[in-house]
């Protein structure tokens, strides 16, 4: 990942933190985290046609998607300037927002999707968003189901999300990378 598209990255993990942190009154786990950022990557992505975070691989793993690198990243590192990863529980982590997100970053319609995860997922149990990415994500049932019984982890494509169709401009964005 580029150093302005992890800027980006960065900026939506601190307003995701600064937004549950408001409504929860407590730090989300990076669980939840993943879960967020998934159902929010895979909106845009059947929204707009192109990923909205282009984070990477995605896992499927039994509770829902989980963005290979930031788990490695979180599970090792203390965070960035934008928030920190503080000690949590079994193997969730709870991430906090350190000041304020540059909204310059993150673009009305993207923080539309994002709020409405957080409000529809509002005062909800980990269990509930693990449901959710797991009724909301294509890729990830299709990545699951397919993966063979023995294996704990399958590669998700974003492309598995379209059910018919593939917008022109994933093709595009496929160049790109």
């Amino acid at each position: 990942m580029n150093e302005y598209k992890r800027f980006i990255l960065n900026n939506i993990i601190c307003y995701i933190a600064k937004e549950y942190k408001a409504q929860h009154n407590e730090h989300i786990t990076s669980m939840k985290l993943y879960k967020l950022l998934a159902l929010y990557d895979f909106q845009h992505l059947r929204e707009v046609g192109v990923p909205a975070l282009d984070i990477g691989d995605y896992y499927a793993l039994q509770n829902g998607p989980v963005p290979s690198s930031l788990y490695d990243e979180i599970k090792v590192n203390n965070g960035t300037n934008q928030y920190k990863v503080i000690s949590g529980y079994k193997d969730s982590k709870l991430i906090e927002n350190i000041g304020e997100p540059d909204m310059d970053y993150i673009s009305k319609s993207q923080q539309k999707i994002i709020d409405n995860w957080l409000f529809l997922l509002q005062k909800k149990a980990t269990e509930s968003y693990i449901e959710v990415a797991h009724e909301e994500i294509k890729a990830w049932s299709k990545a699951w189901k397919n993966r063979g019984a023995a294996v704990k982890r399958a590669q998700m494509k974003y492309i598995d999300e379209f059910e018919k169709d593939v917008p022109e401009n994933y093709y595009a964005y496929l160049e790109t990378r």
